[in-house]
């Protein structure tokens, strides 16, 4: 998680539960096979600055009627309500349903959202565990670095970040040859392949040297195999996420990687989800009446707050990823830029990226902490006492 929602968090009274399985990082450091530092961002000043579910449903359609939307499941169920929220991923059948109804609807949907997702990379993920702290002597420091090794004698990156516990996590990632055969349809593969795809990557690393001490064998050694697995680096910015049209009101509208799908490089996936939650939250807290109308209102209002942001966030994560594992002079040239930014400017950068730093208003706020301080939000009426609609806001 990075700076921009901790506060969020922290009002939600969950950040003292994630604490103790998280550890700060107060840096990021790129090696070679030699452990020779190619560069360091230090992060470490960063810390003063900023300071009801139903499991197992697949839907295959939805019906919009004038005052509700209705949901026909895999299981022959059918659920209504006033608005869909679709947060079910990057292959989202949300997303894929109201694509298809647009387009009954005689709207138009560009090339680029109905287009596969852009998947260029391999990458498997593990995390070490009961590490021997003689063969890995910074494994109990209380902050933690984020390290990749760039190696001549594989086509892959290796990234190892510790974990409180005596724990290593770590990652293997790499570009494709032809990145452009390949489809999503392509990699629609069984567990065994992806075992076994595992399997040869970490086999193609195990000799090179861990960052953090040993070798990487040593790593994949103390990694059970319930805790490693195969993933798709997939990247895509939708441009649609609910139906903009002044005649037909939709009652569906899109979050998280069902609209922007972003590679891990910087952790914005999970960040960005959080934010359009926050900001449809807000919005929909405000909101005068469950009509098409105003639903449809509060739809714009979510993709004009949140659109550009969104779009940024998947943009800096392709040029984060470029310069922790791309491969290649360009990508050297691009790591020697980003190592030799002034720390000055760095933080400029920084500030711009993590200046909102939303809270929920419909429950009481937290103090906003850190030297650089959140962009203000407006008060929600119902929380203002001099509001039309207040509503004296309840502890959770």
């Amino acid at each position: 998680m990075t700076a921009t929602v901790l506060r969020l968090l922290d009002q939600l009274g969950v950040l003292k539960d994630l604490l103790p399985f998280s550890r700060p990082m107060s840096s990021m450091t790129v090696v070679d096979d030699n452990l020779k530092s190619f560069g360091v961002v230090d992060f470490a000043e960063l810390k003063d600055r900023y300071k009801r579910i139903t499991w197992g449903k697949r839907v295959l359609s939805s019906v919009t009627e004038e005052d509700r939307v209705t949901l026909h499941c895999s299981d022959k169920s059918s659920v209504s309500a006033d608005l869909v929220i679709g947060a079910d991923g990057a292959y989202s059948s949300i997303r894929q349903n109201m694509y298809k109804t647009m387009t009954k609807q005689g709207l138009k949907v560009s090339e680029s959202d109905t287009a596969p997702l852009r998947f260029d990379q391999h990458c498997t993920v593990g995390t070490a565990e009961d590490l021997d702290p003689v063969l890995f002597p910074e494994i109990d420091d209380a902050f933690c670095q984020f390290r990749f090794l760039h190696s001549t004698k594989t086509p892959f990156t290796v990234w190892v970040a510790p974990l409180p516990g005596r724990r290593l996590s770590w990652g293997i990632s790499g570009k494709l040859v032809n990145p452009e055969t390949h489809l999503e349809e392509t990699f629609k593969a069984s567990d065994w392949e992806y075992e076994d795809a595992a399997k040869e990557m970490q086999k193609a690393c195990e000799d090179l040297v861990c960052p953090y001490g040993g070798t990487m064998k040593d790593v994949f050694a103390k990694s059970r195999p319930e805790t490693t697995s195969k993933i798709m680096l997939e990247e895509k910015w939708f441009n649609t996420w609910h139906v903009v049209d002044d005649v037909y009101h939709e009652r569906t509208v899109l979050i998280g990687d069902a609209c922007h799908k972003v590679v891990p490089f910087g952790g914005q996936g999970a960040v960005q989800a959080i934010l359009d939650a926050v900001s449809l939250v807000n919005l929909l807290y405000e909101i005068p009446s469950t009509s098409a109308k105003d639903i449809t209102k509060v739809f714009a209002a979510y993709y004009k707050e949140r659109g550009t942001r969104s779009k940024a966030a998947v943009q800096f994560s392709e040029q984060l990823g470029t310069i922790v594992s791309g491969q290649g002079l360009k990508a050297g040239l691009i790591r020697k830029v980003w190592f030799n930014i002034p720390v000055w400017l760095l933080n400029v950068t920084v500030d711009s990226l993590n200046a909102v730093r939303p809270i929920l208003m419909c429950i009481p706020p937290v103090i906003d902490g850190g030297k650089v301080k959140a962009v203000e939000q407006k008060p929600a009426s119902r929380m203002r006492p001099d509001g039309p609609h207040y509503r004296k806001p309840v502890a959770v």
